[in-house]
This record gives structure tokens, C-alpha cells and sequence, in this order.
């Protein structure tokens, strides 16, 4: 019999995908919640090392990679109470199809920014652990600023939207609206304060729950930090991935001029000290150097 192989029109995609999404809700109880979290930072690399752990026989992921809850979705909760408490176990596997030596995770770079996310998910996963990229702030900033830019969410030019970063966000600072997109999409200097953010999340969970890593170092030696990932995780550290390579990767064509790299070395110099004094660490994050946007 001639196996018959047909693509799905868009409205059929739609109707599939919305039944899938109605089958999880209604069957939120008997779904896991996550034993981790990439939570961050963006255009650290998470969704490269999100596809890594995916080929872990024992690593199970959400249906999406960024479910976005703790800094957007929970507002669903707020408003409406339990209701939207299911909503997060369905992004997830179901209980039945997991055994003991499974782990279940997700990856929301911005959990890590947020101010208010450690909370939320301390509310709701005080046992969680949480794994996080740190990269070169400078080439961060810039790799955010390029991807604002190319989503054409970005009408200014890189040094006035750098310049005018303070202004942009500050109302949304004062009045606490931190789930606002526009936060997440304009703070390209704030993302890179990394020791603030961090000191967040040691203030709700315990230390050893939080694994801290210099995104250079991770993509220099792939296979020795995967295993540090999977020990950590507590899964089979000998397992061999077999595809690193990196996802999301678009070389970086723009020049963006030198003034930018001697104005961000300035402005993260202080911030990048506190962290190398709070981690114990030298990250050696002297200047930029900004070839790959990687995701």
C-alpha cells in the first residue's frame, strides 16, 4: 500500500494545532511540572543548548521551547485564579509517559530578567533548578538591538536606542508594569546587569540549584559542559549528543562603528566587576567582539 504523504493547508495546521492545545488543557492534571529551567539570558545561546538537551533520551521539553509564563502569562493567574494554573502544567509532559529518570524542562530567557519572576516560580516550583547562560553584555546588547532590528520592532539607530534606553523604560520601571513587551524589547544595556539579576534569584533558591554558565566557555567545549548540565540535572552524564550544531546563528553583517563597543565597555565595566566579586569569577569581558547573533 502506497503510504500517503500530504502536507496540511494553513487552516488545517491552525485546527491541529488549536485540538492539541485543547487536549493539553483538559488533561492539565495528570501533566508533569519541570524539574528545570533555562532561564535566560537572551541571545545567550538558549535555544542552541534548549536543542542539545531535546536529544537526551531522558530529557523531555515543553511543547514550545519559551512558554513565557512567570513573566507574562501569570498575569492570567492574577486575574482569574486557579484557572490559569493549569495552563502552565500543559505546556508539559504527561505523567504517565515518564519514569523516574526523566526530567522535564523549559526555556524562558527572560524568566532571568524579570524582577518579579523569581517569585512567581518560587510560588509555584520552590524545588526547581534553573540553568543559565551569561554572555559578553556588549555583544549581548548588540545582538538584541540587531534582532529588535530585523523583527522591525526598532526604529532607531543603535547609540540613540542605547542613549534613550533610561527614558524608554522607565515609566514601565516606576509603575512596575514589568510584563510589558516593550520591556523586553528595549533593554539592551538592563539584560546585561547581570549581577542584579542573579542576586534575585539566590535570594529564593538555594545555590547549588542554580547553575551559572559564561556562554563563550559553553560553545568552546561543548561535550564537557553538556555533561556538567546533565549531572547536574541528574541524568545519564555519558550520553553523547550527537548534533552541536548551534541554532539560531546569523552572522552578524552590520557594523555598527567603534563608538558603540567604547560606549557599552564603559557602561558594563563597573556592572561586569560585581559580578566577576559576586560569582567568585573573572569573566574576562574586557571589550565586544560581536561576529555571531546567536538565540
Amino acid at each position: 500500500m502506497q503510504a500517503v504523504s500530504q502536507k496540511l493547508r494553513p487552516e488545517e495546521k491552525s485546527i491541529s494545532a488549536n485540538l492539541a492545545a485543547k487536549f493539553r488543557e483538559l488533561t492539565w492534571k495528570y501533566r508533569a511540572f519541570p524539574h528545570f529551567i533555562i532561564a535566560g539570558a537572551q541571545k545567550c545561546g538558549t535555544s542552541s543548548l534548549f536543542y542539545y538537551l531535546t536529544q537526551h533520551p531522558h530529557l523531555i521539553p515543553s511543547c514550545v521551547k519559551e512558554v513565557h509564563y512567570f513573566d507574562g502569562g501569570y498575569r492570567n493567574r492574577e486575574r482569574d485564579g486557579h484557572r490559569s494554573f493549569p495552563r502552565y502544567q500543559s505546556y508539559f509532559s504527561l505523567k504517565i509517559m515518564l519514569t523516574k529518570h526523566h526530567r522535564v524542562f523549559e526555556a524562558s530567557p527572560s524568566y532571568i530578567f524579570h524582577p518579579l519572576a523569581p517569585h512567581r516560580i518560587h510560588n509555584m516550583l520552590p524545588d526547581v533548578k534553573f540553568i543559565i547562560l551569561l554572555r559578553n553584555p556588549i555583544d549581548r546588547a548588540i545582538s538584541h538591538y540587531l534582532h529588535e532590528k530585523r523583527s522591525g520592532h526598532e526604529p532607531l539607530v543603535i547609540m540613540d536606542a542605547l542613549l534613550n534606553e533610561e527614558g524608554r523604560l522607565k515609566q514601565i520601571e516606576e509603575t512596575g508594569d514589568f510584563d510589558n513587551i516593550l520591556y523586553r524589547r528595549y533593554s539592551y544595556k538592563s539584560r546585561g546587569k547581570y549581577k542584579e539579576q542573579l542576586e534575585r534569584y539566590f535570594k529564593v533558591f538555594p545555590r547549588n540549584h542554580i547553575l551559572v554558565l559564561q556562554s563563550e566557555d559553553f560553545f568552546s567545549d561543548l561535550r564537557k559542559h553538556l555533561r556538567m548540565i546533565f549531572e547536574f540535572v541528574g541524568v545519564d552524564p555519558t550520553y553523547q549528543i550527537h548534533d552541536l550544531k548551534p541554532r539560531n546563528v546569523a552572522p552578524n553583517r552590520v557594523d555598527v562603528g567603534q563608538e558603540v563597543y567604547e560606549y557599552l565597555t564603559r557602561f558594563f565595566k563597573p556592572h561586569n566587576e560585581e559580578l566577576s566579586e559576586f560569582l567568585g569569577q573573572d569573566f574576562g569581558w574586557s571589550s565586544g567582539d560581536n561576529r555571531n547573533d546567536f538565540d
